[in-house]
């Protein structure tokens, strides 16, 4: 299940072997208005501390990785 960050991102939680991993996606701007955006894979698995990494370095004007940590603490 993804789990939406803004109306370009989105994060899918993976857990294996007792190992949680995330993977980020971003939203195919050609897709926006459709009803259903398609999402490209815009990451491999990532620990939650290196996809907060990686989404200071990518939007760095944005607060997307403390939505990040809030979204998914509960997840």
């Amino acid at each position: 299940m993804l789990i939406n960050i803004s109306n370009i991102l989105s994060v899918k939680k993976h857990e294996t072997n007792g190992y949680i991993q995330w993977v980020c996606f971003t939203s195919d701007p050609v897709s926006l208005s459709n009803k259903r955006p398609l999402w490209k894979k815009a990451t491999g698995l990532m620990s939650a501390i290196d996809i907060m990494s990686w989404l200071k370095s990518e939007y760095p004007e944005s607060n997307l990785s403390e939505k990040f940590s809030e979204l998914t603490l509960s997840a």
